[in-house]
């Protein structure tokens, strides 16, 4: 791992391309190409999230019998197979199947990814420069996945699906350099017989903060996962534009990450939090004025969305800190339950995302989104403010 790189970070590199900028871009459109329903669009990309549900058993199956290296190969073959899908099975239940093969993938890669760095026995110093570069990795993913589709937005939607199928089997042939010997490094360490007869408990807390988790997932998956569909249909946006547009957001988001992270510091996690979940709402609640003007405002939709991708970066960053402070449940199980969270919160989000569109009309999305957060920020508030008496 010298300066902290390792090929398996190709894993990282592919989550970012397909999760951050290929799902957004290229699935909900073509979903609704296929299926012509909103309903449908809505729901396929639910299935991305099922496999949240089964984020605590996948971690534990991979701990027990010490798959993950084969896990990760497995999720990249998984992430091809769904692209394969997309580009030549034009049914509508060949587009709910190519979603959750795209969501066990990711889900699977972000339960082995972290795996190979905070289990390897690294030093203080070198996990954080570890963790910094897989989490750059996934940016500069973003980035590249971000040109291409620009590039190749003249080419039919099937040869996008064909790129991406084919750079998910170059990441495979790389990550294999070297995953199989990250894997045989790790220190598994189990719960039992640790003597911390709190472990394994919950509390009220820790309920609150998931269920805020799940909630602020209604508003990011629908603005995230829906956002290139109803800028295209709301403000004439095209898809290139978007790309652009969330290639720049990643580049970006390294310099917010950086900014986060002193405010974490001088600040606390928690601030971190309220601030980017205000940031959800505002936004939300600037683009539902938006959509009901007279459409001259092209470049102020894709300034909201730039800004909505910086406090998505905030939020994602300090989860993990505020968790640990709310748990009484033994690491590997919290981190289960968190991704049982995010995911369950994104299946059901653009689930319910897709009967508003569908129902209501595509220009309520944003109130949607707007009205999420702000339920998902009370509910952090109350979090925060237990945490502070608990502290007391």
């Amino acid at each position: 791992m010298k300066q902290g790189l390792s090929f398996w970070y190709a894993a990282a590199f592919m989550f970012g391309a397909i999760q951050l900028v290929a799902l957004p871009i290229l699935v909900p459109s073509h979903i609704y190409q296929v299926s012509g329903s909103m309903f449908h669009s809505g729901s396929a990309l639910a299935f991305v999230g099922l496999s949240g549900f089964i984020a605590p058993l996948i971690g534990g199956v991979i701990d027990r019998y010490k798959l993950h290296a084969a896990a990760q190969s497995s999720a990249l073959v998984l992430h091809a197979t769904a692209m394969v899908i997309f580009a030549f099975v034009n049914q509508t239940w060949a587009m709910y199947v190519a979603t959750f093969l795209i969501g066990l993938g990711s889900i699977t890669l972000m339960v082995v990814n972290p795996s190979f760095i905070v289990a390897a026995g690294l030093d203080k110093d070198h996990e954080a420069l570890c963790l910094t570069r897989m989490n750059q990795s996934i940016f500069v993913g973003a980035i590249v996945m971000g040109a291409l589709l620009a590039l190749v937005s003249e080419q039919a939607v099937k040869f996008s699906f064909l790129l991406i199928a084919v750079m998910s089997v170059i990441a495979l042939l790389i990550v294999r350099i070297d995953n199989v010997k990250a894997a045989a490094k790790l220190v598994i360490a189990h719960a039992e017989g640790n003597g911390d007869a709190d472990k394994g408990h919950w509390n009220l807390t820790f309920i609150t903060f998931l269920l805020a988790v799940f909630i602020a997932m209604f508003a990011s998956s629908n603005q995230v996962a829906q956002g290139p569909n109803l800028f295209e249909q709301l403000f004439a946006i095209d898809k290139s534009a978007m790309s652009v547009l969330l290639m720049v957001s990643s580049i970006i988001s390294l310099v917010t990450l950086d900014l986060s992270g002193r405010l974490l510091n001088k600040m606390g996690a928690g601030a971190v939090w309220v601030i980017g979940l205000t940031g959800y709402a505002i936004i939300g609640g600037v683009l539902s004025y938006l959509v009901i003007g007279d459409g001259s405002y092209f470049y102020l939709p894709l300034l909201m969305h730039l800004l909505f991708m910086q406090f998505l970066s905030m939020v994602d960053m300090v989860k993990p800190a505020i968790v640990a402070k709310v748990t009484t449940l033994p690491p590997a199980s919290t981190q289960g339950y968190l991704l049982f969270a995010i995911a369950g919160g994104y299946a059901a989000g653009t689930s319910l995302g897709g009967v508003v569109g569908q129902q209501f009309g595509m220009e309520r999305m944003f109130m949607f989104v707007a009205a999420c957060a702000l339920l998902a920020l009370m509910l952090a508030i109350a979090v925060l403010t237990q945490i502070n008496r608990s502290e007391k």
